[in-house]
């Protein structure tokens, strides 16, 4: 459901929540890339997640996040017009399974890469259809068939994978949830607040975790390629230790300073 306030409340909401975390994460991160030697122009198209589309370089959760948003209403007037939004979403999810698995071939290397990144995108998508599905769900305290949850999807996969055509595993996402509930149904407090604490900072954790890895090399060379860092084990936990400390504190300082909660 949309926020109160309308349509330009709500793009107002989602894209200060994903637009500031992402400018105060990789802005910096850019400046050094410049520092390094990058030219100003592919920081740029970086920046602007442009250059996702072109050649799969920069955040492309924030490439796929900016357009997906943008229709997002359009999507919620039609799920609010159509007899039976269920159905709706499935061909809507139908549809990207299959545009994600064809292939095309360009004499244009551009567009080549332009389509390529796309399905990439694509390929994830049905996810965010799943959620919006499920949602009315949980708003309205109503239960879900178990066999529509588990049973249907692995019969989907098993059957995509048989024909070789459209494989998305990620309709297992349903059984996942199925279990997930179960496991938060009896995990207690301690358990619902570690979750809940990575789960609000999973955007600024996912920003860290794809460019500390590259600044810690930068700033401490001799640790990566030091014995301790066998296979890289100690390169990933100082990222996930460092990564989630810095996400925690973008987000209090987003929450606290800009948008003053």
């Amino acid at each position: 459901m949309m926020c109160v306030g309308g349509v330009k409340y709500w793009y107002s909401v989602r894209y200060k929540r994903i637009l500031i975390p992402y400018a105060l994460v990789l802005g910096p991160i850019l400046v050094l890339e410049v520092l390094r030697g990058e030219s100003v122009w592919t920081s740029i198209l970086n920046f602007s997640t442009i250059n996702y589309w072109l050649n799969h370089r920069g955040a492309w959760f924030i490439a796929m996040l900016i357009p997906l948003y943008a229709i997002t209403p359009v999507h919620y007037m039609a799920c609010n017009r159509t007899k039976s939004p269920t159905l709706y979403n499935m061909a809507i999810i139908l549809f990207l399974v299959v545009a994600a698995s064809i292939k095309v071939d360009f004499s244009s290397a551009v567009l080549s890469k332009l389509f390529d990144n796309m399905q990439f995108v694509a390929f994830r998508l049905p996810s965010f259809f799943i959620g919006y599905m499920l949602a009315p769900f949980a708003k309205d305290g109503k239960s879900v068939s178990l066999i529509w949850m588990v049973m249907i999807p692995l019969i989907i996969v098993a059957t995509m994978r048989f024909l070789h055509f459209g494989y998305w595993p990620g309709f297992l996402v349903l059984p996942l949830v199925v279990f997930s509930s179960y496991i938060l149904k009896h995990a207690g407090c301690l358990g619902y607040e570690i979750l809940s604490f990575f789960g609000q900072i999973s955007l600024e954790s996912y920003l860290f975790n794809t460019t500390i890895g590259s600044v810690l090399i930068f700033l401490f060379p001799r640790i990566h390629e030091s014995c301790l860092n066998n296979n890289g084990y100690l390169h990933y936990v100082a990222i996930l230790i460092i990564g989630t400390l810095l996400a925690f504190s973008v987000r209090k300082f987003c929450e606290r300073v800009i948008f003053k909660k």
